[in-house]
């Protein structure tokens, strides 16, 4: 899964010694994958959508380690 691939290559990168920083979609399977991250939750405004009563902000989550 590429979910998964991502968060093991920013825990390479994390081990090495980088900074990291992402962002995704806030679900349970994305907080799993990133424990022992930092994650902070943000409302992204999102005007796109097939169905227009979608429309609006929806929750991501801003995952970061060594900042």
């Amino acid at each position: 899964d590429q979910q998964k691939e991502l968060a093991e290559t920013a825990r390479i990168l994390v081990a090495r010694g980088c900074k990291v920083m992402l962002s995704n979609s806030d679900t349970p399977f994305i907080r799993s994958i990133y424990k022992g991250f930092t994650i902070d939750r943000v409302k992204c405004p999102r005007a796109i959508n097939s169905n227009a009563a979608k429309r609006g902000d929806v929750d991501e989550v801003i995952v970061t380690s060594g900042y």
